[in-house]
This record gives structure tokens, C-alpha cells and sequence, in this order.
């Protein structure tokens, strides 16, 4: 995909910049675990119902990070597609030119446990924040009708995900940077 950037120094990048940043969700997680990596990694399995998308929700998930990052308080964005929230999250804590970051996060138990770690819902960006500019994330998010959660915090050597996963970045880090590496062995 080309698109054009108004303000070349408004652009953001996937990964986590500053211990201390908030980690947000825009957007809704949803049980939804149907044609995703999870089930054709995990349970050998090619089948179910695709994520649902609803067209409104992704048009003003798609508007509130873009006001954000107009009004400059988004410090990062990645889409969660492909393996879910727990994948993004982990490209977020390795994938910067820099040294790695780890984060914090704390999801809530409202569903099962791999749906929440791995489901591919539609219509979620990861974005990462100062404190400070919670409120106003929040303010935007309303008004497009977009639903914002906190989900965590950035920094320190691990990637946590309480209670579920806990890992050193640097580990991290050597698994994600060998992928094809390995795979093609």
C-alpha cells in the first residue's frame, strides 16, 4: 500500500519508544479464533468463521488513532492482524532499530484465554502514549465512538502478559529475528 503523508514528521512507527509510555487498545476484542494462525499453528486447523467486521467501527478506529497522531500524542501504532493481540504486541517490544523494550499488560478475563492472546478480531490498533495524554486519547476515541482500553505499560527487559506470558526480550528478540532463518532449514 502508497499513501501520501501531509506531515512527514507526524509519522509513526510500530514499535515502543519510552519506558513508562501507556500501551491502548482502540478498538474491541472479540472471541474470534475462526481462519486465524492460531488454529493452523497450534491445532493444525484451516477452518472457521472468519473475523466479523463491522465498517463503521473500523472507519473510526482508522480516524481516532489519525486525529491522534495529528494532534502528535500517539508515540506508536501497529494494526493487530495476523496472530493476534499477543503477536502484536511482541513486534511492538522487537521490532525498532534500537534496543528492544519490554511492557507490562494486564488483560482482562472476559473471555478464553487464547481468543484473547491469539482471536484476529477486525478494527483494533495497538497505540502507545504518554500518561499525559490519556485524557485526551480518550476525548477523541468518544467522539468517533471508538472503545479505548488501557492495556499496560511500557518498558523494563520482559514481555509480560499477566498471567499468561512472561518472557525475556532479548529472547524475544532472537526468536523473532530468526523466524525465517529456522523455517527454512
Amino acid at each position: 500500500m502508497v499513501g501520501l503523508l501531509p506531515k512527514l514528521e507526524r509519522h509513526v512507527t510500530p514499535w515502543f519508544k519510552s519506558p513508562g509510555d501507556l500501551v491502548v487498545l482502540l478498538g474491541r476484542n472479540r472471541e474470534e479464533l475462526g481462519g486465524s494462525e492460531y488454529l493452523k499453528v497450534v491445532h493444525g486447523l484451516v477452518r472457521g468463521t472468519p473475523p466479523w467486521i463491522d465498517l463503521r467501527l473500523e472507519h473510526a478506529v482508522q480516524q481516532c488513532c489519525l486525529k491522534a497522531i495529528e494532534r502528535g500524542m500517539v508515540r506508536s501504532a501497529h494494526d493487530i492482524s495476523d496472530g493476534g493481540l499477543a503477536v502484536a504486541l511482541a513486534e511492538c517490544c522487537v521490532a525498532g532499530p534500537e534496543k528492544s523494550l519490554g511492557v507490562r499488560v494486564e488483560l482482562p478475563e472476559m473471555m478464553r484465554q487464547d481468543a484473547r492472546l491469539f482471536g484476529e478480531s477486525q478494527s483494533r490498533i495497538i497505540v502507545s502514549i504518554k500518561e499525559g495524554d490519556l485524557n485526551r486519547l480518550t476525548g477523541i476515541a468518544e467522539r468517533e465512538g471508538v472503545p479505548v482500553q488501557v492495556l499496560g505499560v511500557v518498558g523494563g527487559s520482559r514481555f509480560i502478559i499477566q498471567p499468561l506470558v512472561q518472557l525475556a526480550v532479548d529472547e524475544l528478540q532472537s526468536i523473532w529475528s530468526s523466524g525465517l532463518e529456522r523455517r527454512l532449514q
